[in-house]
């Protein structure tokens, strides 16, 4: 899996910026999640893969013009920080003071599954 983010011994940076202790906390989340996602999804574990997201704080579905689901941005913290799965462009993507970005890259077949799996079921809920 691949990271956008430098490490140290000393400290984490990000484009060859030092981060505060929030940044590497929410940085270190991301990965984390990328990761257990990446295992879920792997193990096809379809009921651990929707506890896990089930605590969203928002969720954005993305739909196309023939209203297929083509993608899911699931918010896990909003404000400062900020961090959400984007399974269109395939990331975790963390954010911090309105502008600045990290992300972890999320395989296709992970996003694909959360897509199947978790994506559809909440999506079926609102169109109830």
């Amino acid at each position: 899996m691949k990271f956008d983010i430098n490490m140290t011994d000393n400290y984490i940076s990000y484009r060859g910026k030092q981060l505060d202790k929030t940044q590497k906390a929410v940085i270190g989340y991301a990965q984390k999640t990328a990761l257990q996602l990446y295992d879920l999804a792997m193990k096809q574990d379809e009921d651990k893969i929707k506890e896990y997201l089930s605590d969203y704080l928002d969720i954005t579905f993305m739909i196309g013009k023939d209203r297929d689901l083509e993608g899911l941005r699931v918010w896990l913290m909003l404000g400062g920080p900020g961090l959400y799965v984007d399974t269109f462009n395939q990331t975790i993507v963390c954010n911090w003071n309105g502008s600045e970005e990290a992300s972890c890259f999320l395989p296709m077949e992970v996003c694909t599954y959360i897509e199947d799996t978790f994506g559809v079921s909440e999506y079926n809920k609102i169109n109830e």
